[in-house]
């Protein structure tokens, strides 16, 4: 017996096996009776659930925000008219995972995007790019909610050039990361096909590689179509969710990456170390306190004054923030700083810094973990870092 769900876009069902009744054959034909010398054990429900695959076509088209004090660049900026096409290939996670059950059945994605700014000067990049999104509201039903954030890379922009593209004062790399925020409703027109229309924030930049990089900000309107492609069922019991246990852990962690100070000059390094204890709060929060500390190279010739070559060289300070769970190995720090001690002339013009990254956990007992993150003075890029740490 099976006893389908009334949901569109995601099967739940629930299906089990009646005990089996001897048959005897009478004059009257094969009949089914009971033996009461056999004893039958019934057979326990057995929950099924489904994961779905998709194949998704989205079209957007978005507003270039302003983002520099050179009213050059703003122009340039909205003279741009941001239009992208892209393809994803989408799927739930399994249903029976921890994860899934507190996200509702979250979907994971992997797609391919062309880029347009309908301007010479910016270029027409394009990407791939990777994303989750979760639901707000039960995906089964016929209209719901949800939203997602995702990263990736994109090239094949017209950078910055003082000879042949002086007027792209925005992006100074032809290669550049991707963030993105999204809102989504979605709409099942049937069981195996679903529109959507969404907004929220596209940002590239450089993560100050190299120079300009104020950086692209696009607020967007997002159409997208969404195909079923294939369904398949996981059998078992589906146990109720462990309670959690809350407690602490701690991580160490190295890192670098490098930066363009000015137009024209060659990088340097940026070499960083930390530590950080946090309480975990639930399956998706932990509460972090840490202290970071950052190295940058040439600053010996770089800084004025009499302070001894660490000072110049070394930046420190707590910060306070947390980690947002997606999965059991999947995180995403989010992360406020303020330096005790700072060198303005190593770009860092601001008392307080942010981080916002992503980290994977690996080893089967999950204590390495290898990450990335780009680290900002409130909208100002100041390096992009990447990072291993121990988990204790």
């Amino acid at each position: 017996m099976y006893i389908s769900g009334s949901g569109y876009g995601q099967g739940l069902g629930i299906s089990y096996v009646e005990p089996a009744v001897p048959a005897t054959i009478s004059a009257a034909g094969p009949t089914h009776e009971a033996d009461s010398s056999a004893m039958v054990t019934p057979v326990k429900p057995v929950y099924t659930q489904s994961t779905s695959r998709y194949l998704r076509v989205s079209y957007e088209r978005g507003y270039c925000l302003p983002v520099d004090d050179k009213e050059s660049v703003n122009n340039l900026l909205r003279s741009s008219r941001f239009t992208n096409i892209s393809v994803a290939a989408v799927w739930e996670v399994n249903p029976h995972s921890v994860y899934a059950r507190i996200y509702r059945k979250p979907l994971l994605g992997l797609g391919f995007s062309a880029l347009s700014f309908r301007n010479n000067q910016l270029g027409n990049p394009f990407m791939v790019y990777g994303f989750t999104e979760v639901p707000v509201t039960n995906q089964s039903r016929r209209l719901h909610f949800s939203y997602g954030m995702g990263l990736g890379l994109a090239w094949g922009f017209n950078a910055y050039n003082k000879d042949s593209n002086p007027v792209n004062e925005a992006i100074g790399s032809y290669v550049n990361a991707h963030l993105q925020a999204s809102l989504n409703m979605g709409y099942w027109v049937t069981d195996k096909f679903r529109l959507s229309v969404g907004t929220g924030f596209r940002h590239y930049s450089n993560g100050s590689t190299r120079k300009p990089n104020a950086g692209i900000n696009i607020i967007p309107i997002q159409l997208m179509a969404q195909f079923r492609t294939r369904e398949v069922y996981h059998e078992g019991f589906v146990p109720e969710l462990p309670a959690f246990r809350k407690h602490m852990s701690y991580m160490v962690y190295l890192g670098g990456g490098m930066k363009q100070m000015e137009m024209n000059e060659p990088m340097i390094n940026k070499l960083g170390a930390g530590f950080n204890a946090g309480y975990h709060l639930s399956y998706k929060y932990r509460i972090v306190a840490g202290l970071d500390m950052t190295y940058s190279s040439g600053s010996g010739s770089r800084v004025s004054g009499d302070a001894s070559a660490f000072n110049k060289s070394v930046s420190y300070g707590p910060y306070v923030g947390w980690d947002w769970y997606l999965t059991e190995r999947l995180f995403i720090p989010v992360h406020i700083g303020a330096y005790i001690h700072r060198n303005y002339e190593n770009d860092e013009t601001n008392t307080f810094y942010q981080r916002l990254g992503i980290r994977y956990r690996m080893l089967k007992d999950k204590s390495l973990s290898i990450g990335t993150a780009l680290r900002t003075h409130f909208g100002n890029a100041d390096f992009i870092e990447f990072s291993i740490g121990h988990h204790f």
